[in-house]
């Protein structure tokens, strides 16, 4: 699982520096029709990191209410009442990603290599190890680069230098 993790501490880091510039009265804008705003691409990856900790039975990092408002098939131009700040987005994205890292880590081999709950996916990603690393990793960066394409599109600098 050493892979997952130290690729999910480059998406910690890519996270912040992408947040860099977004204010909190932008956070809901949607740069282009179909977009997904920075509020939803944040509370989106806290909530898939917390359904990890839902699947290995760990306490949640975010009100329950983002989980409707952040899910799947939410409106991303809906945010949850409250609306949560930049500064609240990214301390509960670290937590929730802490929590599923240490969790990650106290599975066995054999309960990492146990089929996926997550059917939609279990061809491409089947095993629970597997589900888990996809969420500290792949599906984040999926998202983040939604969000580095917003920045672009709201006239703020690439991050990588590139």
């Amino acid at each position: 699982m050493e892979p997952f993790l130290t690729l999910n501490n480059f998406v910690l880091s890519y996270a912040h520096q992408l947040a860099q510039g977004i204010e909190d009265n932008h956070l809901d804008d949607i740069a282009a029709p179909g977009m997904n705003s920075p509020r939803w691409i944040f509370g989106h990856l806290v909530i898939a990191a917390n359904m990890g900790l839902q699947i290995l039975d760990k306490p949640l990092e975010c009100p329950e209410n983002w989980m409707k408002a952040f899910g799947p098939g939410s409106d991303p131009a809906t945010p949850p009442t409250p609306a949560p700040d930049r500064a609240e987005l990214l301390r509960r994205f670290d937590a929730s990603h802490a929590a599923l890292r240490a969790a990650l880590m106290t599975l066995t081999p054999e309960q990492r290599a146990s089929p996926s709950p997550f059917a939609p996916a279990a061809k491409l990603i089947p095993t629970l190890g597997d589900l888990l690393g996809h969420l500290l990793t792949t599906h984040a960066m999926l998202h983040l680069g939604q969000l580095s394409a917003w920045r672009r599109l709201r006239g703020l600098p690439p991050v990588l230098g590139f």
